[in-house]
């Protein structure tokens, strides 16, 4: 007989999260190809006009920045969530959040000066 039992453990399942040194090597080895990597969300194209942020800006910071804060997990399984950062033109530095999509694609969510 099971009071409570599995049916309730089953709902608390934990997802752990993934090395940031392994995520990073997948967002930048990813972001070598520019068919894996989704920038035209409507917030991202609206945030990049806004802000001056070029599509060479956000390759740039895929293919050689780090990760800068912690990695979630997406709103689906095999999904993560993060933002990486690196300087570019010389001084300002551009964070670029984006999701890991089940470690095929990357989703560019926005992207934003580091510095204001």
């Amino acid at each position: 007989m099971m009071i409570g039992g599995m049916a309730d453990d089953l709902k608390r399942v934990t997802q752990f999260l993934p090395r940031v040194d392994r995520i990073e090597s997948r967002i930048r080895e990813l972001a070598q190809d520019s068919f894996n990597v989704l920038i035209k969300t409507q917030h991202a194209a609206e945030r990049q006009d806004e802000r001056g942020i070029t599509d060479k800006m956000i390759f740039d910071v895929l293919r050689k920045g780090f990760i800068d804060g912690d990695i979630r997990s997406g709103s689906e399984p095999g999904e993560w969530k993060c933002k990486m950062t690196r300087k570019v033109n010389g001084s300002r530095e551009v964070g670029v959040v984006s999701v890991l999509i089940r470690d095929q694609r990357i989703l560019v969510i926005t992207a934003e000066w580091e510095d204001l």
